[in-house]
């Protein structure tokens, strides 16, 4: 009988690790009532058996007044785009205001982790959610990438699979910011709106911005998730050793000298940021369709 019993408590102590195991693992965290005003709850860390090289963090939401008129299908393509350039697993913070704009099928895709993020007040939206991604989630990548939906890693030298996951594991380095390079002007008529935005829009601006209008690819590892994210465009890193809780989130010249933070030459990498009409300087912007090699290359193999 107490052989029985043995093997029963046995069984049990299987059964709740298996529970516990398959909860860890789902991509939809099990969360308390998301606060409105701090965009903090509580969620249990996913494990992840085998840590992507490559993660990254989206903010976004998609609603029938957007004057961009972004869609689901935008989503899905920057998805695509992004698995392209190597990313293995997804943050998806949907700042859906009711329910029917929650796009809550992200949750069934099995390399992302969805979060329904309702917050009405933007500014008091966005941060808050990057921040708690990293105080949360504790990401467990090598590398790790912030993005909008309207922004695309691109190398014009390199546009093979695993270009950005390739350049990060071989650069090495904490951080590395990408300068921006702004899309714009007016659709072209021959490509219809189904299709691509990167392909809709083929004219830019003539050199790509640095300063504030960069975002970051780090080493999550590295960051202080006690003082988070400051700068959306910048989220400089810091020795951690360094830090106390009586000094103040500064920068100093100290982290340029040690490469915490540099800022790469735009024919090497760069960030094509899809404006689109918002940017309407027709006697500055130039034909640029480069970035057309890779949507090629991602239908290929998606046919």
């Amino acid at each position: 009988m107490s052989l029985f019993l043995f093997v029963l408590l046995i069984l049990l102590l299987i059964y709740q690790l298996s529970l516990r195991w398959n909860g860890r693992l789902t991509n939809v965290h099990t969360c308390s009532k998301i606060s409105l005003e701090t965009g903090e709850r509580q969620a249990r860390p996913k494990f992840m058996p085998n840590p992507p090289q490559l993660s990254a963090v989206l903010f976004f939401r998609i609603f029938d007044d957007d004057s961009l008129h972004f869609t689901v299908d935008d989503l899905h393509h920057w998805l695509e785009y992004l698995r392209f350039a190597g990313v293995d697993h997804f943050y998806l913070y949907d700042n859906c205001h009711i329910d029917k704009e929650c796009v809550t099928d992200l949750g069934r895709l099995p390399d992302a982790t969805y979060i329904k993020w309702q917050i009405l007040d933007y500014d008091k939206a966005q941060t808050p959610a990057y921040n708690h991604h990293l105080r949360t989630h504790y990401p467990q990548a090598s590398y790790e990438i912030v993005l909008d939906m309207d922004e695309y890693p691109f190398m014009p030298s390199n546009t093979k699979r695993n270009f950005l996951k390739d350049y990060a594991l071989r650069k090495g380095r904490r951080q590395v910011l990408l300068r921006t390079l702004f899309f714009g002007g007016q659709p072209l008529p021959s490509v219809s709106s189904d299709e691509w935005r990167i392909l809709r829009y083929i004219l830019r601006m003539p050199m790509a911005e640095a300063d504030g209008r960069t975002k970051p690819l780090y080493q999550p590892a590295e960051v202080n998730h006690r003082d988070g994210i400051h700068n959306l465009h910048q989220m400089l890193l810091y020795p951690k050793d360094e830090l106390t809780d009586e000094e103040p989130f500064q920068y100093s010249p100290y982290d340029r000298i040690m490469g915490y933070d540099i800022s790469e030459d735009e024919r090497i990498l760069r960030l094509n940021h899809y404006w689109c009409e918002r940017l309407q300087n027709h006697s500055m912007l130039q034909y640029d369709d480069s970035i057309g090699a890779v949507v090629e290359q991602i239908s290929h193999f998606n046919t």
